[in-house]
């Protein structure tokens, strides 16, 4: 079973025993501790997907789960280059495979973005350009329609990288980045921060 093209999953009974809950908290362990420990955790997978094609492997990346599907967007890939690349992985097919997903108009490529579910939508926000710009838009992806829209907000909002998000009936909600610890909100009918 190859490891390049398989979704991990950690048993969550072995997260909560003592050495593993360690090794995942305690950022004082050096790399050689840390992997000895990591060997004793109870690591599972959870599929192992058989396609040539997935994404590379990168670090400051999001993903979301929605209609029984998980989606991944942009992250920097080993060399710490900043991806554009979108995926799709299907959860509950007989066998899981990854598609890439391109649709016209797209998100610019970043890493340190956000990502969440807003109804049946996903929504993306900031994260960092290429260049190392943070950045400011807001995008949202329809799953049945395969599309990406920009939501244009009438007025400034924040730029964040790192930063979270969450989602209520008709607003999105980002904050705590790595720019700005305060919480804000964007109302998406009326584009307003």
């Amino acid at each position: 079973m190859g490891t390049n093209n398989a979704v991990l999953k950690l048993d969550l009974s072995a997260a909560f025993e003592p050495k593993c809950r360690d090794a995942i908290e305690n950022t004082k362990l050096d790399g050689s501790e840390r992997t000895k420990i990591y060997e004793q955790c109870d690591w599972s997978f959870a599929y192992d997907v058989p396609t040539t094609e997935f994404p590379s492997a990168r670090t400051r990346t999001q993903g979301v789960v929605i209609f029984d599907s998980l989606y991944v967007f942009g992250g920097r890939d080993s060399q710490l280059n900043v991806k554009s690349d979108f995926w799709k992985l299907s959860l509950t097919a007989v066998v899981p495979s990854w598609t890439g997903l391109s649709s016209g108009q797209m998100p610019l490529g970043r890493a340190e973005h956000a990502m969440g579910k807003w109804r049946d939508y996903i929504v993306l926000y900031g994260g960092k350009s290429s260049s190392g710009e943070t950045l400011s838009d807001v995008w949202f992806f329809d799953p049945l329609s395969r599309k990406w829209s920009e939501i244009v907000a009438l007025n400034l909002g924040p730029r964040l990288s790192g930063s979270c998000i969450g989602t209520d009936r008709d607003n999105v909600y980002v904050g705590c980045g790595l720019e700005d610890t305060h919480v804000w909100r964007f109302n998406v009918q009326d584009r307003l921060w």
